[in-house]
């Protein structure tokens, strides 16, 4: 993520939670060119990141920040790769699993599926980017209204063969 916003790496989150002496504000950074968004960094990479993600110092962190932001986005590893989706979601108000038109392997959907069934992914919607509308084949189901025109305002795209 901070590669993409032209950020160095920086300490974050574990650093917070191994350092017991620290403050997570010291670890917030604002985004530079987007007013009122910030980013907590991952921080090094530790050698229990599990420990660490079930540890009471985790869940002060998220209280703390959900007193000083509406809004709180935790990007991480696809579940399934690690346990640490899972454990972190216990935090989440909502889990967006993203997926890439044409690219994601329909397979690997039996992990998110069987975690939400098993309740261990609550509150989960797929996301689904870079669809194309043009050349699309399949069936199509969508609703508009208008004057002059029709415009759809919902639309569902299947490519099942």
């Amino acid at each position: 993520t901070l590669e993409y916003l032209n950020m160095p790496s920086a300490k974050g989150i574990t650093n917070h939670l191994i350092d017991h002496q620290s403050d997570v504000e010291d670890f917030i950074q604002p985004v530079s060119g987007i007013e009122n968004l910030y980013i907590l960094p991952s921080g090094d990479i530790p050698p229990n990141p599990a420990e660490l993600l079930l540890s009471e110092r985790l869940n002060q962190m998220f209280e703390t920040l959900r007193n000083q932001f509406d809004f709180i986005v935790v990007d991480t590893a696809p579940a399934g790769l690690v346990t640490d989706t899972v454990l972190a979601s216990g935090h989440a108000d909502v889990i967006i699993y993203v997926l890439r038109a044409g690219l994601t392997d329909k397979s690997t959907l039996n992990i998110p599926e069987t975690l939400h069934r098993e309740k261990k992914l609550p509150n989960m919607a797929y996301l689904i980017n870079d669809a194309r509308h043009s050349g699309s084949y399949g069936y199509a189901y969508g609703y508009g209204y208008g004057i002059g025109e029709r415009r759809a305002w919902w639309k569902f795209r299947s490519n099942d063969n």
